[in-house]
């Protein structure tokens, strides 16, 4: 019987035992599939019921009928919870595998259908700690859904974009193209595919197209080219085609291609690059476009035995008169007008440019100097038509420099040679043309010595100043003295004002020589009024230029002259051209006004050789007309040779002017001149151009006697004399 019991009882524990540990981890593995929060609750009582059901095996083996119905209550209770856990543990699982799989699998497919962009984001809402069954089956739908989501944008962007996405075969025909093509190229994407693209390239563009497609580059690596394509109208349009070669994608044969209208970027480059070789304003070639061009013919006449080519260059007299009268945008639209009658006479093949300001240049190929000679002086006859600018007439004259090239020659040796043939015919008098000349570049040689040397000459003190007088006609009393410069070169001896004045207005330093000169006149004449106190004070007369005056210093220079010599301004003269009067008129009135305000008087110089009018006469406030030597020559050769010498006394005397002749070498001259009227004169005569200590002499002969000698006055001394 006691072994019967201790029987039964090692065998409901071990059953007992088992069934617990059964029931726990059911438990545990159901708790883990339902979540933490029930994780350790489930857990425990599962522990509990294990325990449990051990001593209530014991009891019931070794027990009595009563004990197995006391127990009988709690163990339904326990194996209830069991089951329960059981249940719950399943339905999790199936679904956590299933059930939510699915799901996705549903809502996925809703989103594709709808072409909803954010299903993307449902993929990466996923959680990670999900089983491998049909999670892999949703992870690949997920990748199919963003490849095709992606394939959907880049459709996009390909419809809106405006270059043209064209793939091509090894052949070069094309597979593939955007529909921008039609808006790019006015044809269709349909029409394009299976055509061979090399037919819409420009014919001199085909050979970068195929070096473009067939040029080995590394897989994802870039490549372009610029080419031309047709458009349906017939026009080109230049456009920047990228390749890139996508060998390692199996979906891709050949090369794609993005072709890209580079329309807007050419007409922008083409604008800089006109406005950095072509005049802006006449549309003529520029300076750096004609030496091109120049070198160009060059090189070829160097291969060729052809005729030499020939270069002029033109330049418009008196064209800033036009400026300072009329303003600059009749001057702009004189030199347009200019351009536009240079381009009607060229040849074909050569070329016409602006140099800048109003000079221009042509260049002529294969031509002989009868035939350059034949063109420079139709170029003057075209530049001579009147020009209609604001309503007026203007009429222009030209100086032209012409270079023929010879062998070996460079570009700036034949610019510079038609550059001094074109100032050696402006000397000449304008309105001419010249022939460059070896001498002439000599003759330039010479005249840029002479400019470094004057720079020099007045701090070496070989510039000073000589003193014509100026008598009074009918007393022969010296009222005045004309102020002449002489240079003293060190190399080439005695130079007159005709010798280097024209140097120093080209070069610019007239206007530091003139004030000297100005400067030391003042000075002089001072020193003469304190020599001579008892005498009527003698006006000194300075010689200025139209440079000069222009200077917006002048007036101020003026005034530092008679300030720092203490001269008073009405014993100043200055002479002034008729040629200032060319320039800006009511300019010239206001700065002759306002030097008038100092006291001086001003004299016109060599009257009736250049712009004579009776309008400027009663505008300007001038006070007295020199007349010109070569009037007075023919005073006394009849009445026809001393016209206009009488006219220009009576013009004087109309206007309330005194008159100063010049050049009187008889003393016939003198008396037929203060017969007609005239106030007074200067000349040999009276006395050669004499130093300031000469002069002196011949001041103190003149004042002890009560006129001038019926005879030229010899000089003092040698070394005093200065000739003419």
């Amino acid at each position: 019987m006691k072994e019967d019991v201790k029987t039964r009882l090692w065998t409901g524990s071990a059953t007992s035992a088992a069934c617990g540990a059964g029931v726990g981890v059911i438990r545990h593995r159901g708790a883990r599939q339902a979540g933490a929060v029930v994780y350790v609750p489930v857990v425990a009582l599962g522990v509990l019921s294990a325990i449990a059901l051990v001593v209530a095996a014991i009891w019931i083996a070794g027990g009595t009928p009563s004990h197995a119905g006391r127990w009988a209550g709690p163990l339904a209770v326990e194996t209830a919870v069991t089951a329960v856990t059981l249940a719950v543990a399943s339905a999790v699982t199936v679904r956590r595998r299933v059930v939510v799989p699915l799901d996705r699998l549903e809502q996925l497919a809703t989103h594709v259908v709808a072409g909803d962009r954010a299903v993307l984001g449902l993929a990466h809402r996923a959680t990670p700690a999900a089983p491998q069954d049909l999670t892999a089956l949703v992870d690949a739908v997920q990748a199919l859904v963003a490849e095709v989501e992606s394939n959907r944008r880049a459709l996009a962007v390909e419809q809106r974009s405006p270059d043209v996405t064209m793939a091509v075969d090894p052949d070069g025909n094309v597979v593939h193209a955007s529909p921008s093509a039609d808006v790019m190229l006015g044809r269709p994407a349909a029409w394009m595919a299976g055509r061979s693209l090399a037919a819409l390239v420009h014919p001199e563009d085909r050979a970068r197209l195929d070096e473009l497609r067939t040029r080995r580059v590394e897989a994802g690596v870039r490549s372009y080219e610029e080419v031309r394509l047709s458009h349906l109208h017939g026009h080109w349009v230049p456009t920047e085609i990228t390749a890139i070669d996508l060998g390692d994608d199996p979906g891709v044969v050949g090369r794609v291609l993005n072709i890209r209208d580079v329309s807007d970027r050419k007409a922008h480059e083409e604008s800089l690059m006109r406005r950095a070789l072509y005049d802006p304003l006449t549309g003529l070639s520029n300076r750096a476009l004609f030496r091109e061009h120049v070198d160009k013919a060059l090189a070829r006449l160097r291969r060729t035995a052809a005729r030499p080519h020939a270069v002029l260059f033109v330049d418009l007299d008196g064209f800033k008169t036009i400026n300072d009268s009329l303003g600059h945008a009749a001057g702009d639209e004189v030199l347009a007008e200019v351009g536009n009658r240079l381009l009607r006479w060229m040849r074909p093949g050569d070329t016409a440019a602006r140099l800048g300001g109003d000079e221009f240049a042509v260049l002529l190929e294969n031509t002989s100097q009868i035939d350059t000679g034949v063109l420079a002086r139709r170029i003057l006859d075209v530049l001579l038509a009147p020009i209609v600018v604001q309503g007026r007439e203007v009429v222009l004259t030209g100086s032209i420099g012409i270079a023929l090239s010879e062998v070996g020659q460079d570009s700036d040796a034949l610019l510079r040679n038609a550059d001094t043939a074109m100032y050696t015919a402006k000397r000449a008098g304008k309105g001419q043309f010249r022939v460059f000349e070896p001498e002439m570049h000599q003759a330039a040689m010479r005249r840029l010595d002479l400019e470094a040397d004057l720079r020099r000459a007045v701090g070496r003190d070989e510039v000073y100043l000589a003193y014509q007088p100026i008598v009074d006609l009918a007393t022969g009393q010296v009222t005045a003295a004309e102020v002449l410069v002489r240079w003293e070169h060190p190399e080439r001896g005695l130079l007159l004002p005709l010798d280097f004045i024209p140097v120093a207005e080209d070069s610019g330093y007239i206007n530091e020589l003139g004030r000297h000169i100005l400067e030391q006149a003042c000075h002089q004449a001072r020193r003469w009024h304190r020599r001579y106190p008892a005498d009527k004070p003698l006006r000194i007369c300075v010689n200025t230029s139209v440079r000069q005056i222009e200077h917006p210093d002048f007036y101020d220079e003026v005034v530092h002259a008679l300030a720092g010599s203490g001269l008073d301004g009405s014993l100043l003269t200055l002479e002034i051209t008729e040629s200032l009067f060319m320039n800006d008129f009511t300019a010239t009135v206001a700065k002759l006004g306002r030097l008038k305000e100092l006291g001086l008087k001003l004299a016109v110089d060599d009257f009736g050789t250049g712009y004579s009018s009776l309008s400027y006469l009663r505008s300007l406030p001038i006070d007295i007309l020199k007349i010109d030597k070569s009037f007075v020559v023919g005073v006394t050769h009849g009445p026809e040779q001393s016209a206009v010498a009488r006219a220009v006394v009576k013009l004087a005397r109309t206007f309330n002017l005194q008159t100063v002749a010049e050049g009187i070498e008889h003393p016939e001259q003198a008396a037929e001149l203060l017969a007609m009227g005239a106030d007074m004169g200067q000349g040999y005569w009276y006395t050669r151009p004499l130093r300031a200590d000469a002069m002196e002499s011949f001041l103190d002969a003149n004042n002890t006697a009560p006129q001038l000698p019926p005879s030229p006055v010899a000089s003092p001394t040698p070394a005093g004399l200065l000739s003419s």
